[in-house]
């Protein structure tokens, strides 16, 4: 794909010059062969009006999913909300731990169970991963369990791998924030 500087220099020259033939053929033929040429412009602004077209798209897409922008995950059906720090530390959201779990643990006993790792974000409470797989760990449902396998495998994992790559220090498993 060509670069945007490169896309309106050609454009602009292919405009210059389609029109220059045009007007030369319209000055040499008359008004009706002049018609026939004006095709080139369209052809030459082709590429220019397919990038724009693709940049409205992508901003018309991107507006029309923000209000779901990191709500993606789900879990047997239960949306669970997820939101990622500026230290690319994953928090889920509470109310989807107790939908799941079945657990009757409220806000502030999750606030006192784990004081740093419990936070508020907007009017919704969220719990930091590491926090809820050290609650799980203690859990024996089986919706917790499987919960649990599934929390390690979809969100705690890819933020190691985020914060690995990122060099953020004190990964999964290593957090002295509890």
């Amino acid at each position: 794909m060509q670069s945007r500087k490169t896309l309106v220099i050609n454009t602009v020259v292919g405009l210059v010059l389609s029109l220059a033939v045009t007007y030369g053929v319209f000055r040499v033929l008359g008004p009706a062969a002049a018609m026939l040429t004006l095709i080139v412009p369209l052809i030459v602004l082709r590429p220019l009006a397919l990038r724009v077209l693709a940049a409205g798209w992508r901003g018309a897409r991107s507006h029309a999913l923000a209000s779901v922008q990191e709500n993606f995950y789900a879990y047997q059906g239960v949306q669970v909300g997820v939101v990622e720090d500026m230290d690319h530390c994953r928090w889920v959201s509470t109310d989807a731990i107790r939908k799941i779990t079945g657990s009757s643990v409220s806000d502030p006993l999750f606030a006192r169970l784990y004081p740093s790792a419990w936070q508020m974000f907007g009017k919704q409470a969220y719990l930091r991963v590491d926090a809820l797989l050290a609650h799980l760990n203690a859990a024996t449902g089986m919706n917790a369990i499987g919960f649990k396998v599934w929390v390690q495998r979809n969100i705690a994992k890819p933020a190691q791998t985020v914060r690995r790559r990122l060099g953020v220090p004190g990964g999964f498993g290593s957090d002295s924030k509890l």
